[in-house]
């Protein structure tokens, strides 16, 4: 009969005394890749709880008593553990598996990398340390297949010596982020025994960063500079090549400014950071998380054509440092309505729904990127400081968000240096519709506030053209510096 996915199946009771029935759901199974499974019974297996089978490819006879699948006959041990592990065997059918057959399946507990690691303590406690720490443990006893580089308790004091920071961050459960990557750059997705490593192999870890191989006659290396001490440590989920040295992940050199310099999408960011003078706060120890807004982002705000070395040091300064944040906060830590405070003194707001996070409402698109400082996310916007004019305060002026730059309400003209003025203190209208930081609901402002703001960047063209010929020149008794 065919069950509702299309697959073919064979109610237990037409499995009789018939030797040719059996031969027929032996070629079924084999042929058409059939799931057995959905029986009437608990699922069950060969072994005791706990342990696994090694020896899958071994016969056990299956005695006439035993309402197995089959009525009687040879059976390979991986063939009976699946048939009862799909609730095909009775519960007197499991008991009647005795120690006998358990032990010619090779029943044991299974011997994990972990358990391989912890059964020798002076040589990988370290390691085991750091696994547990990062919440690792269960990950690598669990995968399949894997090989591990494992560093020895003299491999990670030698890094200690040479990246005392590094190793003492790692310890703090702030850097779990940065210490799970760094674990994980040891591990490959699947075995490779020694005999399969080559001068010049490159393969891809866990982490998803590339880690090469050199083999020459004084012996096999890792990154060039991590020796394989010992190959080929046998676990039952993997195998163990036992290394000097600590592989170290491209964090661990790399700043948060390092990384941007790095990164084609984020030249635009680099350029402003060193306009404001806060490359040398974004190499220091830290540690930050950083909302970077990519090039397109900056495009999308200023404008395609703007040209933001005109912009006002301390209102970059001031936009850059709401995007910074102490301490780290990766991706598992966002959560709805999270808020922190920047840098630069005012809050931003993370929200999460579903697969989507925001900050102040503009989307995170990559998250993660470790620094040797901090974690790094990009986001598709700027994020604008409480007190600069845009759309949503001045719904007037379309062009705004483009047009951030010094101008003064004398001329009226952008990119213009502050005039002198003669009457500071004599006020000035504001342009309707505009809201200006620290004078909100006022309709006159004096002409020194006026300057300020528009210096600082915080009035865009329309605003400033206002200013101008609302009368400020004659007003404020303008005068060329």
């Amino acid at each position: 009969m065919r069950t509702d996915d299309g697959d073919l199946s064979f109610p237990f009771f037409l499995v009789s005394n018939s030797r040719f029935l059996v031969v027929v759901v032996v070629v079924v199974v084999v042929t058409t890749n059939i799931r057995i499974g959905d029986g009437e019974f608990a699922s069950c297996g060969i072994c005791e709880m706990g342990q696994s089978i090694s020896k899958p490819d071994a016969t056990i006879k299956v005695p006439d008593s035993i309402g197995l699948l089959f009525e009687a006959g040879d059976v390979t041990c991986k063939m009976a553990d699946e048939i009862c592990g799909s609730g095909a065997c009775s519960p007197e059918t499991c008991a009647a598996f005795s120690e006998g057959k358990r032990r010619k399946c090779g029943c044991e507990a299974p011997n994990t990398v972990v358990d391989v690691l912890k059964g020798n303590p002076d040589t990988y406690s370290s390691l085991v340390s750091f696994a547990t720490l990062a919440g690792l443990a269960d990950t690598l006893s669990t995968a399949e297949d894997i090989t591990l580089f494992a560093p020895t308790n003299d491999a990670f004091v030698a890094l200690g010596k040479d990246a005392t920071a590094v190793v003492t961050n790692l310890q703090k459960p702030e850097w779990i982020t940065h210490l799970q990557d760094l674990l994980l750059y040891h591990v490959l997705p699947k075995e490779v025994p020694a005999s399969e490593v080559t001068n010049d192999l490159v393969a891809t870890s866990l982490n998803n960063e590339e880690i090469t191989f050199t083999v020459n006659d004084d012996g096999t290396f890792v990154n060039s500079n991590s020796k394989v001490i010992d190959a080929d440590g046998d676990a039952s989920n993997g195998v163990i090549h036992t290394i000097d040295y600590v592989l170290l992940s491209s964090w661990v050199d790399s700043s948060i400014v390092d990384l941007a310099k790095e990164s084609t999408d984020l030249s635009k960011l680099v350029e402003l950071v060193v306009q404001a003078d806060l490359a040398e706060t974004l190499s220091e120890p830290g540690p930050y998380t950083v909302f970077a807004p990519t090039n397109d982002a900056f495009i999308e705000h200023f404008g395609k054509d703007q040209d933001t070395a005109s912009l006002d040091k301390d209102l970059v300064s001031s936009i850059l440092t709401y995007h910074v944040v102490s301490g780290i906060h990766p991706d598992t830590a966002i959560v709805d309505g999270l808020v922190l405070q920047t840098l630069q003194g005012d809050e931003i707001m993370l929200n999460s729904v579903g697969e989507t996070a925001t900050v102040n409402g503009k989307n995170i698109v990559s998250t993660n990127i470790l620094a040797n400082n901090g974690i790094v996310h990009l986001i598709d916007g700027v994020l604008i400081p409480k007190g600069t004019i845009d759309d949503e305060e001045n719904p007037g002026s379309s062009d705004n968000d483009a047009m951030m730059q010094r101008c003064s309400i004398c001329s009226g003209e952008m990119g213009e240096d502050a005039f002198n003025l003669t009457n500071p203190e004599a006020t000035i209208p504001v342009p309707e519709g505009t809201t200006l930081s620290g004078a909100e609901g006022m309709t006159e402002i004096t002409c020194s506030f006026a300057e300020d703001k528009c210096q600082k960047g915080f009035c865009n063209p329309e605003i400033c053209a206002a200013f101008a010929a609302d009368g400020a020149r004659d007003t404020c008794g303008c005068e060329k510096p």
